[in-house]
């Protein structure tokens, strides 16, 4: 299916999922609006530099990283300008031999995948109690 990707309402590329289901990723043809998302995404890297590692005592990576997000809401659509329901969307970009691999990841799972898993703790009965993972 060939969808386009955008930033704040403007897109930024195209791509094309064989599926969109499930966790999918694909290559992105980045179009003119490309520059806006390279922007925010350079302020961003740019904000985590003096980081070698992180400590969950600052907080959730993803959270933290989306919060400080200055480029606007990342979405798809296919070409009738309908949003897809997908949850998540990431746009990765690597040096390739002198150019740019450009890849967006979407999480079109529906709710039901998002059920945290569960870890096993020692409780004051059996030994065992479960609670949600963090």
């Amino acid at each position: 299916m060939l969808v386009r990707v955008t930033c704040a309402g403007i897109v930024i590329g195209t791509a094309r999922f064989d599926r969109p289901s499930g966790l999918a990723s694909a290559a992105l043809y980045p179009s003119t609006g490309y520059g806006i998302a390279a922007r925010a995404a350079q302020s961003l890297g740019d904000q985590l530099t003096h980081h070698q590692f992180w400590s969950p005592a600052d907080g959730d990576f993803a959270d933290v990283v989306a919060a400080r997000w200055e480029g606007g809401r990342l979405a798809i659509q296919d070409w009738a300008g309908r949003e897809l329901a997908a949850s998540s969307v990431v746009v990765l970009e690597a040096p390739l031999g002198g150019r740019s691999l450009v890849q967006v990841v979407a999480d079109f799972r529906g709710d039901s995948a998002h059920i945290g898993a569960r870890i096993y703790a020692p409780g004051p009965h059996d030994g065992n109690r479960t609670r949600p993972a963090a």
